[in-house]
Parts: C-alpha cells; structure tokens; sequence
C-alpha cells in the first residue's frame, strides 16, 4: 500500500515539475521519494535541481543537503559492489580457463 502511495506521489510531482520546473520544494519532494524507492540517478537530478533554488526551501535546502550525500553515498556503494562483482566474474573466468581440471572432482 505504501509503494502505491509512493508511486502515486512520485507521477505526480514528475508532472508538476514538467509545467513548473523551477518548483524547488517538489523537486526536493520528488528526490527524497525517489532516494527512498531506489531510484537513485534521477533522485540525484531532483535533488541537485531543489539544492540550485535552495532559497525557496523551508529550511534553507539543510534536508536537500542531507538526502544529496546520502544518494552520493549510496550509488558510490553500487558502484564500488558493481566493480567488485566484475573483477569476481573475470577472476573466475580466468581461473578456470588457466586450470581447466580445478572444476573436476576427485572422490576418495
């Protein structure tokens, strides 16, 4: 029920901000929801977009900030767990064309 809430929002602010672009507050809005549902490029985009307009937030863009070095953090980790899932794939296919009978198993 939550994810459908969040899903509603998210179209929805998506279409507010086609007609209002420089809208910071649903730009911040939008990138928050977005960092929470995993969505983390475009929530980076919204965020970055809110944090330029900074002077139309409530708080002076302090949340907008916050969420921002937390996408960072987050698609740095994906991005580090993507190099480390690459470099396991080509150990691996590389260890097994150099030692072909590593795969075989013996039974005593």
């Amino acid at each position: 029920m939550r994810r459908d809430n969040d899903e509603r929002e998210i179209e929805q602010l998506r279409q507010a901000l086609r007609y209002a672009p420089q809208d910071a507050i649903s730009a911040a809005k939008l990138g928050e929801l977005l960092l929470h549902t995993g969505e983390y490029r475009e929530s980076y985009y919204w965020l970055l977009e809110a944090q330029e307009r900074n002077y139309r937030l409530p708080d002076g863009g302090n949340r907008v900030a916050q969420n921002l070095r937390q996408v960072g953090r987050l698609m740095e980790q994906l991005h580090m767990q993507s190099r480390l899932a690459e470099e396991l794939r080509i150990f691996s296919v590389s260890s097994a064309e150099a030692d072909p009978a590593a795969d075989v198993a013996i039974d005593i």
